[in-house]
């Protein structure tokens, strides 16, 4: 039997081959899947990365905004310690149209209308211990003069002078004295008047000066290329730890062989690059028109200084009438000889000479001057917007690429956002300007605005056109047409002057505030106590006057509505300051913390001092409460410091929209979370364990964004582009 040949057309084996072959095209196209899920998991894990890096240098600038607006608060605060003294303590002698009676006891007018007559220092009435219990010098200053007649000598007839000759001469010994005394007293006041409205005023400009010393020193830190936090990092050195730990291994592997994991390459720059793979910052701070101005003292451009001069009288004497002296008002600080008292018999020259040389406002443009300079703060430029850039390439290794290496590229931006440092003095700011509008203002009760280098016209003291800046005062809550020359603030002050001071028992000393001439010019130096308030240093205690003092610089809510205050300043940032630059800046200048803090007392609660402790001893402090009523009259001061958080609403209030938070989640600040100086990072901001956010917070945001030039950002109908937007190059 004969085998039959295979067939050339036999189609037995074909399937194998054509397996075979759709293998490898199919194991191709399994491969670029692969290929590109692996390329787009690196991208997105690069851009995550990056968002967290910009994030983190967000963060950081937020937190010292936070510093910032917080010292800056400290300057109105120190504005309003100044108020309370010159109204409240050189005003309550005023017996005649003052509503509060101190003969009597009663406050006879407590309604919130203005006080109709201007304010005239003058110390010279009791519970001050240099006088006597029974008299004043102080009860007809709003008359303005107040004109006192001398005893004359008696008057008797021949006879009579003849039979009681003896007696003639006593007389006339006892008048004599009692013009001596008199006109002893009327020096005496004269110069206690101009001495401590000069002490009062003296201790403002340093307590400000010294403010001002540290908010320009963190604001020229945030201002860099390669800005610095509070701690005295390296933000960009942060933010590239904080991407580079984020990147996946194939990521990180192309950065590692051209950059250390400690951020070094990037520690003293914005950034740096590299054979095509690159990580670099942008600080919007330090963008455009916006960053520092290269002088030691200059703010930065994105801040303005609110400088005033504030037109001060006291009450001055003319003391050298045959029958009578006569008291009337003189400015403390129009310069030269026209400042000062009459009678200068018990002020010492060098006295004379520190008080000129720090109450004087300086005339020049100096910045060293200007720091000297009165001033209610600083205001932020909308249109120089706080920012930060990050923009990164990696060249990820990836297994079956058939085109090679690929570069991937990232860029995110994040802003601090919702915080305030100030309010502006105006309601509006025109693009372009350094400045803030002049009307209508934000504070329609603050002093005339001063600008750099200039200074106002001194007219007559008596001149009605000078009232816009005599008239010194501030508001209380938003919409406050009277302030704190309220005839309710001022009966109320003056009832809690009288009634904690009693002349019988705990007389006021004048020496309570001499603290501010003992240290001479090193208030405010490193290891010195600095603390403006009333002290006794002979009984090494608070004097009950302390009590009020702390009462009128406590927040209330204009500040809580204007001001990112952290109630806890000492733990959350004075401490970090301290650690970080009280001597990378010369040792110039001690960072302090707030009024009522004394830094080397004995007691752990004046060591840590804080806004929360001002508004629990105004509110809690029955002794005070009882004088001072800011449970029931006085409803603008804040009842709790948990009122200075944002971003939160109360429990009623959530319920009436619907929906609650769980109890004892939120707004919780009863206790904090730790109380050690040794781990400050234990602290949390506002002072909260629990909820709610005090400042700024931080949000991405798209150069879109940034680049846009239509911003709403300078108050009504302003809009417009911002000055520092990102460069193209970057």
């Amino acid at each position: 039997m004969q085998l039959r040949k295979p067939s050339l057309r036999s189609q037995r084996g074909q399937l194998s081959l054509f397996v075979a072959l759709t293998f490898q095209v199919l194991f191709v196209f399994f491969a670029m899947v692969i290929n590109v899920g692996l390329l787009v998991h690196h991208k997105i894990n690069l851009q995550n990365s990056v968002d967290l890096a910009a994030y983190y240098g967000a963060a950081k600038q937020a937190e010292s905004l936070n510093a910032i607006a917080h010292i800056n608060y400290q300057i109105r605060q120190a504005y309003k310690l100044l108020m309370f003294r010159y109204h409240h303590i050189g005003g309550a002698g005023e017996n005649i149209k003052h509503p509060y009676n101190y003969l009597s006891g009663v406050i006879n007018n407590d309604t919130d209308e203005k006080l109709d007559y201007r304010t005239i220092f003058c110390v010279g009435y009791p519970p001050f211990g240099f006088v006597n219990n029974t008299e004043s010098y102080c009860h007809k200053i709003s008359n303005e003069t107040n004109t006192l007649t001398l005893p004359g000598d008696p008057r008797l007839s021949v006879v009579a002078s003849f039979f009681f000759l003896d007696l003639a001469y006593t007389l006339s010994a006892a008048s004599a004295a009692a013009v001596r005394a008199a006109r002893e007293g009327c020096e005496r006041i004269s110069q206690l008047n101009w001495l401590m409205l000069s002490t009062y005023l003296a201790t403002y400009k340093m307590d400000v000066r010294n403010r001002k010393q540290v908010l320009i020193k963190l604001a020229q830190e945030l201002s860099k290329d390669a800005p610095l936090d509070i701690d005295g990092g390296f933000i960009n050195q942060g933010a590239f730890k904080t991407f580079y730990k984020n990147l996946s291994s194939a990521n990180a592997g192309s950065i590692l062989t051209r950059y250390r994991e400690d951020g070094s390459t990037v520690a003293q720059g914005a950034g740096a690059s590299a054979a095509g793979v690159k990580f670099s910052t942008i600080n919007g701070f330090a963008q455009g028109g916006c960053g520092n101005q290269g002088g030691e003292w200059e703010p930065p451009k994105w801040l303005s200084e609110v400088n005033i001069f504030p037109y001060m009288r006291y009450l001055d004497a003319q003391c050298g009438g045959a029958t009578t002296v006569r008291f009337l008002p003189k400015y403390i600080n129009a310069g030269g000889a026209n400042a000062l008292p009459n009678s200068r018999t018990a002020i010492s020259q060098d006295i004379i000479n520190l008080v000129s040389s720090i109450n004087d406002e300086p005339q020049g443009d100096d910045a060293q001057q200007r720091l000297l300079k009165s001033s209610l703060g600083f205001e932020k430029n909308p249109w120089c917007m706080g920012y930060y850039g990050v923009q990164a390439e990696a060249t990820p290794k990836i297994p079956f690429s058939p085109l090679g290496d690929v570069t991937l590229t990232a860029k995110a931006y994040a802003k601090p956002f919702g915080g305030r440092i100030g309010p502006w003095y105006g309601t509006t700011w025109e693009r372009g300007q350094f400045k803030s509008s002049d009307n209508p203002k934000t504070d329609r009760l603050s002093p005339m605005r001063i600008l750099p280098g200039s200074l106002p016209q001194i007219t007559a003291i008596n001149d009605p056109a000078m009232d816009s800046t005599l008239d010194l005062n501030h508001s209380r809550y938003m919409g406050d047409e009277v302030g704190v020359r309220s005839k309710l603030h001022a009966g109320q002050s003056a009832r809690g002057l009288f009634t904690l001071h009693r002349y019988s028992v705990n007389p006021i000393n004048v020496e309570w505030w001499g603290s501010v001439f003992k240290q001479n010019e090193q208030f405010g130096a490193v290891n010195t106590i600095s603390d403006p308030l009333a002290w006794d240093e002979t009984a090494n205690t608070a004097p009950k006057i302390r009590q009020l003092e702390i009462a009128a610089v406590a927040p209330d809510q204009f500040d809580s509505a204007f001001y990112s205050i952290d109630a806890d300043f000492h733990n959350n940032y004075q401490t970090r300051l301290k650690r970080a630059y009280e001597n990378r800046w010369g040792g110039q200048f001690q960072i302090r913390g707030d009024l009522g803090q004394r830094p080397l007392a004995s007691e752990e609660k004046l060591k840590k001092y804080s806004v929360r402790h001002q508004v629990d001893d105004t509110r809690a402090n029955t002794e005070l409460t009882n004088a001072f009523d800011v449970n029931g009259k006085l409803t603008y001061y804040l009842s709790d410091f948990a009122q200075l958080l944002t971003g939160w609403l109360a429990n009623e209030q959530m319920a009436d929209a619907g929906w609650r938070l769980e109890e004892n989640r939120f707004g919780v600040c009863g206790e904090k979370v730790a109380d050690s100086e040794q781990d400050p990072n234990k602290y949390t901001a506002g002072a909260c364990k629990w909820g709610g956010r005090v400042g700024y917070s931080v949000k991405l945001v798209s150069e879109q964004y940034l680049n846009s030039s239509n911003l709403k950002l300078g108050g009504e109908s302003r809009t417009g582009a911002i000055l520092n937007q990102p460069p193209r190059s970057f």
